[in-house]
């Protein structure tokens, strides 16, 4: 299901000696796109090479977006992905590397949506915890491995309302956060031995 092309030259358009492809309207581009990434989301990671990458990037230029593309199961490399609106996209089962993100921060561990589907928190691999609101992906929360967690963020969890965010570490500790202040309100060790 590759993309059929059709190239012409200067004697058949006559437009001053120069190589063009047709590929159809835009609309036409990126169904093939489309169907491109669904086909390379069949095949083993390792077999997808810099493909998902390549046509990430092209539907990025060709949209602006990438607004509920589903992006499942593929091994995305070197996608620039800074300042991309990707709402209803779906990352699931995917791998990310050498891409350029809005912001780096290391993977995630644990995440949660607050109720209201208003804020989404995640804890990472190093400890840090993080906070966004949704709609326009504002950091609300940026802590740090410490005071975070010195360990793996096992787990997070959201008030209804975004306000309050709890974090529970590999390192023992649960941590209860207020959002707007950025300050730790609470402080539980957990036993293991029990």
């Amino acid at each position: 299901m590759f993309m059929a092309l059709r190239a012409t030259t200067d004697d058949e358009n006559s437009r001053g000696g120069h190589f063009h492809l047709s590929l159809g309207s835009a609309q036409a581009v990126e169904r093939r796109l489309l169907a491109l990434l669904a086909l390379l989301a069949g095949a083993a990671g390792g077999e997808q090479g810099h493909g998902p990458g390549t046509v990430v990037n092209l539907l990025r230029l060709l949209r602006g977006d990438l607004r509920g593309v589903d992006l499942a199961r593929l091994s995305i490399r070197q996608a620039y992905l800074q300042e991309v609106e990707a709402p209803d996209a779906s990352l699931a089962g995917s791998h990310l590397a050498e891409a350029v993100l809005a912001e780096a921060f290391d993977f995630p561990t644990a995440v949660a949506l607050s109720a209201d589907v208003a804020s989404l928190a995640a804890g990472t691999s190093t400890g840090e915890v993080r906070l966004w609101r949704v709609a326009d992906r504002t950091p609300l929360l940026a802590v740090p491995a410490v005071p975070g967690h010195s360990g793996v963020v096992a787990a997070v969890a959201l008030s209804e309302d975004g306000g309050l965010l709890v974090s529970g570490g590999f390192d023992g500790t649960v941590k209860l956060w207020e959002a707007q202040r950025a300050a730790l309100l609470a402080l539980g060790a957990v036993d293991s031995s029990a």
